[in-house]
Parts: structure tokens; sequence; C-alpha cells
């Protein structure tokens, strides 16, 4: 699902109302990482995705020091 930001919404405050829980807030963050610009605002017209709460994520964990190869 995607949602049009309101004028200085914050992030965590849309995840509440949509989810009634904020334990999608790290999903949400993850996926919508490039609009969030500072102190979780995000800008008006800016179209947050919300996933399913069911939805399979898949979580990258960045580990210090690892390479490829």
């Amino acid at each position: 699902m995607t949602y049009v930001a309101k004028e200085k919404e914050r992030l965590d405050v849309i995840v509440w109302e949509h989810y009634e829980s904020l334990e999608m807030f790290e999903r949400v963050l993850v996926r919508n990482i490039h609009i969030v610009k500072s102190l979780m605002l995000v800008e008006q017209g800016d179209v947050v995705f919300l996933p399913d709460s069911g939805a399979n994520v898949i979580e990258a964990k960045i580990i210090k020091g690892a390479t490829l190869w």
C-alpha cells in the first residue's frame, strides 16, 4: 500500500495510524529510507510505502570488515 504524506508528518505517526502499532516501524523505515530526510520527517507529497504486516522481509545486516571476496 502507498500513502501520500502531508506537510511535516513524522514517519512513526504514519506507521501508528496505519497499523495501530509501531511493530512495523523498522520494516517501513527500511522500505522508505530514501525519503526520510531528518528527524523522521517526510516531505509533503512523498509517497510512503507501507508493507503488508504479514509480508516476508529480507533484512540486510552490515558486518563491519566483511567483504565479498
